[in-house]
């Protein structure tokens, strides 16, 4: 996923007369030239790479910012609604946030300590670049925002297909978003093939999801386009998460783990998540299914010839 940060610096940069270019490994240019680098770092385990690439360029000014430094900073305002430069990538589609924050206070998750309480953010127009068909919408808890409907409307009186790349909350899910929602080209970031992704993160959230799932049921949904985001290891036990997979799939909808990351060492959480994102469900139960390598020696079947939605992504300190 391109960095959004970078490129709407890059767009404010370009509007004030600067030329502006992506450093990469490798990247071999006259120091004399460069006034400044900035680096805006995700994850903290990409902070030693950072390092590595900017002990070439000893003497240069260098601004930090993002979630993957311990203070991380924010764009002054007048960048953050600044149109993103998207050939500093080379990208095709538009990426951006309508809304800002969460209205959720969920233990597992920084957003609401970078970003505060939900807020509208943004006009779509405001990051649209021109000729663009499909747009990423960045926002953390889209449903919960005053204009979804504004905005998905401006998206499909164009035609455009999105992807909600931290996916949709049934906790928030009417039947008239899921019936505004299945006239809406939803796609995964990959925007090949169709769907979209929900999440159930927490035991708790089970009656939400229940409900939201009888929405989209109820409303004419296409469910095989449905992927459902599952935190796992956080403070449930192995057999809840074991249980919301069962769960999922007997809606006949597609689960996807995201293991938490403090329990990535976890053996039996790390098969259970292989098993599940690697399809393996539709061959063998997960009590046959031993150790890594099995799916090689399991016998065919027609029914693990199913649609591939892609590798959506989903991350959790």
């Amino acid at each position: 996923m391109p960095n959004l940060a970078l490129m709407k610096l890059a767009g404010w940069h370009i509007n004030q007369g600067d030329e502006v270019e992506l450093l990469r490994e490798g990247y071999h240019a006259n120091l004399q030239d460069i006034d400044k680098i900035y680096v805006s770092c995700i994850f903290p385990q990409n902070v030693p790479a950072i390092a590595s690439m900017l002990s070439w360029f000893k003497g240069i000014p260098v601004e930090y910012g993002g979630p993957g430094f311990e203070k991380p900073s924010h764009l002054p305002e007048e960048i953050e609604h600044t149109r993103p430069w998207y050939p500093l990538y080379g990208v095709d589609y538009d990426m951006g946030k309508t809304t800002w924050g969460c209205p959720k206070k969920c233990p597992f998750c920084v957003v609401p300590i970078l970003e505060g309480d939900f807020q509208e953010h943004a006009d779509i127009e405001e990051f649209h670049w021109p000729g663009h068909k499909n747009v990423v919408l960045m926002d953390n808890n889209y449903l919960y925002s005053s204009r979804w409907e504004e905005t998905l409307d401006w998206i499909n009186q164009r035609k455009m297909k999105v992807n909600f790349n931290q996916g949709l909350d049934l906790q928030y899910l009417t039947h008239e978003k899921a019936l505004v929602l299945k006239r809406t080209r939803l796609f995964p970031s990959s925007f090949k093939k169709p769907g979209v992704s929900f999440a159930w993160d927490l035991m708790e959230e089970e009656p939400y999801v229940e409900r939201g799932i009888k929405i989209l049921e109820d409303s004419g949904f296409r469910m095989w386009k449905v992927q459902i985001y599952m935190l796992v290891g956080f403070n449930t036990t192995f057999e809840q998460d074991l249980y919301r997979v069962d769960k999922i799939l007997k809606h006949g909808l597609d689960p996807f783990i995201m293991v938490y990351n403090h329990r990535m060492d976890d053996p039996e959480l790390l098969r259970l998540a292989r098993w599940v994102n690697k399809h393996l469900y539709s061959v063998v139960d997960f009590k046959d299914y031993r150790a890594e390598g099995d799916e090689e020696r399991m016998p065919s079947s027609p029914r693990s010839m199913g649609i591939s939605r892609g590798a959506y992504s989903r991350s959790y300190p």
